[in-house]
């Protein structure tokens, strides 16, 4: 994996393990919400890691030690790029959100995201993170890559 999606997954484990340590000093209630920003997490890191998995491994490379591993190359994006999946005409509806590349065609996120005023092929993290869109809208979403700076 390149480095930027290593970072992006260490970001996903490490949030992971806040919302773990909250847990333990938490009440029942607000462990629940925990729990369901935990389960979101893990199915963006699946995701990840399958999207890789599924789109790389004919590259395998064989460490020093003689264990073969898979090599994994993801999809970055330019918010150049980004901007053309735009969802207009046969384009497909691409959003970012704290350096994850999203595909929203078909989704209800679309819908919804387009309804408050946003457009796809965007980087719309500060529009969920300051909760003006609902961060649930990315719940089975598919991610289809990494923005790059």
């Amino acid at each position: 994996m390149t480095s930027s999606s290593e970072e992006l997954l260490l970001q996903k484990y490490n949030k992971i393990n806040f919302y773990k340590k909250m847990i333990l000093l938490s009440t029942k209630e607000n462990s629940l919400g925990l729990i369901k920003d935990i389960e979101r997490l893990t199915i963006q890191i699946e995701g990840i890691l399958e999207y890789y998995k599924e789109k790389n491994t004919e590259k395998q490379v064989e460490k020093d030690n003689g264990e073969t591993v898979f090599s994994f190359r993801t999809r970055e994006f330019t918010m150049k790029e980004l901007s053309s999946y735009n969802g207009l005409g046969d384009n497909h509806a691409y959003i970012a959100v704290n350096g994850t590349v999203y595909d929203i065609t078909g989704e209800v996120a679309l819908n919804q995201i387009v309804a408050a005023g946003f457009r796809p092929g965007t980087d719309l993290s500060e529009q969920f993170n300051s909760g003006k869109l609902n961060k649930q809208l990315l719940n089975n979403t598919r991610i289809v890559g990494v923005l790059r700076d």
